[in-house]
């Protein structure tokens, strides 16, 4: 992991991120592709020379339909928000956090090693969706 601006982690996710965009910035330069919208990149996604990536396409109408959707939810404030970098959940309305992300084995794995912390409210309590 490489650290650049203070309290930013670059991990694996970001270097995919950069190469997928990278190439598809080739592919629409060199006139194979033309790449205006999410959807044609997807679909461009499809014919590139990613094997062991899987991209998904979600629509504006779900990420709509999913605002919607949340912002009927009543969620409860974290404290220390800005300085938390990663977020997991923990079964039920639980969440854990850490100042900075980890890629140890267990977490890779999806197991979360003992350096997680539940999250507080504002209010001091451990964090709890109503």
């Amino acid at each position: 992991m490489e650290l650049f601006e203070s309290g930013h982690g670059k991990g694996p996710c970001d270097d995919l991120g950069g190469t997928t965009k990278r190439m598809a910035d080739e592919a629409t330069r060199s006139g194979r592709h033309a790449i205006s919208d999410a959807f044609e990149f997807f679909n461009w996604t499809k014919s590139s020379s990613f094997k062991n990536v899987t991209f998904r396409y979600v629509s504006f109408e779900k990420c709509k339909a999913k605002a919607q959707t949340m912002s009927e939810r009543k969620v409860k404030s974290v404290t220390g928000t800005m300085k938390i970098h990663s977020i997991v959940g923990n079964g039920g309305s639980n969440i854990l956090t850490r100042y900075t992300s980890c890629y140890c084995s267990s977490c890779l794995s999806g197991t979360m090693c003992d350096s997680w912390t539940p999250a507080k409210t504002c209010d001091g309590k451990v964090f709890i969706q109503t």
